[in-house]
């Protein structure tokens, strides 16, 4: 019995250690994302080297598709770009990558190249985390309180409590309905009432957000 696991033990880490291999040598994946995703996903590592050769190439090939990131103007080398800083959003379905694309390209005005740039963001809830910052993000703009130019991963990989200091908080006073478009617009998504998008379209459009497409 005391062998047999042993066996077990012995044949999981092998699997690691080529699997890790083949992220790090052949999909030119940097160590720190590979060190992030294996801290947060160590199962998946654990798997038969053949069997997780297939899933990478399955997600690869169902994550960031030539036949619809090319819509947006990916080239092969953004699509890698993206992978190596994030392999994690190669899971994310076509579904919701060509949703988020869709809301931060036509709704918020960000150049797709840009969003190649903060793959993270693929990893977020258009409905509960997005779109809800975004509103606050574009009422800020419209109302002149916002001057200098915010990068999407900036606003996008904050943690809820610096987010709402920075952005919300900070400008409560001026905006005294802020705290509500932020929470209505949340709690709505929650609940799946649909009240996330209404919101959203109360806001001023005619903006151009962000004011230089590029800068951080």
């Amino acid at each position: 019995m005391i062998m047999q696991f042993v066996r077990v033990r012995i044949s999981i880490v092998k699997a690691l250690m080529v699997n890790l291999k083949l992220l790090r040598c052949e999909e030119g994946v940097p160590e720190n994302n590979i060190l992030k995703y294996l801290i947060k996903k160590p199962g998946s590592f654990m798997v038969d080297s053949k069997r997780f050769v297939k899933i990478v190439r399955k997600v690869k090939g169902s994550g960031f598709n030539p036949s619809y990131t090319m819509r947006w103007g990916w080239s092969d080398d953004r699509i890698q770009t993206a992978f190596r800083k994030n392999p994690q959003c190669m899971m994310v379905s076509e579904k919701k990558i060509m949703a988020i694309m869709n809301f931060l390209v036509n709704e918020m005005g960000y150049d797709s190249s840009i969003v190649a740039e903060y793959p993270k963001v693929f990893n977020h809830r258009l409905k509960e985390r997005i779109i809800p910052r975004c509103s606050v993000i574009r009422i800020l703009v419209s109302r002149g309180l916002i001057k200098e130019n915010i990068s999407l991963g900036t606003f996008s990989t904050m943690v809820d409590k610096s987010f709402l200091e920075k952005f919300v908080i900070k400008y409560e006073q001026e905006v005294p309905e802020l705290m509500k478009i932020f929470q209505g617009v949340f709690n709505g998504a929650r609940k799946g009432t649909g009240k996330e998008t209404r919101n959203v379209q109360c806001l001023p459009t005619t903006i151009q957000w962000p004011p230089e497409l590029g800068a951080s």
